[in-house]
C-alpha cells in the first residue's frame, strides 16, 4: 500500500466499484486488513 493512499483507493485497484467489499477483495488484501 502506498503511503498516503486510503484503504478504499487501495482495494479499488482490485475490484469494480459496483461490488461489495468481500466479492472481489483478494486474500492478500484481507490479510492486510
Amino acid at each position: 500500500m502506498v503511503q498516503g493512499e486510503s484503504y478504499e483507493q487501495f482495494v479499488g485497484k482490485f475490484k469494480p466499484k459496483k461490488t461489495t467489499n468481500d466479492c472481489y477483495t483478494p486474500p492478500e488484501v484481507m490479510e492486510v486488513v
